[in-house]
């Protein structure tokens, strides 16, 4: 059941050091910090579900779309949807359904047309979540995607995955 109390807002100013001292999501502290001056820009905004004062999920909306090709150059008036995680223990009760609703209605507010999202195919369910909430493929079929990060050792690593592109229309 969702918990009445959830709140779903962009990441404020003071919530950030809460943010990066929670057991979860926590995570690497500037990762937090560069969403949200990223935020202050207005390049995408960090939505974060709070129940009470603890952290329950968070999603990035990048407002310019997929920056990845083939995904540019083709898909226009897309938000793309970063990073969503839910806590583990309040998955399958309406966080995850309340949060990707929000990003949806505020795209659509902005006068974009599409939200998209990649999903890896080692993840069936939440494949299964984003086609229940409207996702459909984009036909680019499977494409791999590559990204570096900072581990908690503090060196660069490299994480790869292969899955496929989603797309919901807001119209």
């Amino acid at each position: 059941m969702l918990p009445e109390d959830l709140v779903v807002r962009p990441l404020g100013e003071s919530e950030v050091e809460h943010l990066i001292g929670a057991p979860w999501p926590g995570g690497r502290p500037e990762r937090h910090r560069d969403r949200l001056a990223r935020q202050r820009r207005g390049d995408v905004l960090y939505l974060v579900g709070w129940f009470a004062d603890d952290p329950v999920g968070h999603l990035l909306i990048q407002w310019s779309g997929p920056e990845a090709e083939p995904l540019a150059s083709r898909i226009t008036d897309c938000a793309e949807i970063q990073d969503f995680v839910v806590r583990p223990d309040l998955r399958s009760q309406g966080v995850g359904r309340r949060m990707l609703t929000i990003a949806a209605e505020l795209a659509r507010r902005r006068g974009l047309q599409r939200l998209g999202l990649y999903v890896g195919l080692d993840n069936p369910r939440a494949r299964a979540f984003y086609e229940r909430a409207g996702f459909v493929e984009a036909g680019f079929g499977v494409l791999p995607l590559r990204w570096q990060y900072r581990g908690p050792d503090g060196e660069q690593h490299w994480h790869e995955e292969t899955g496929v592109y989603l797309v919901k229309e807001l119209a």
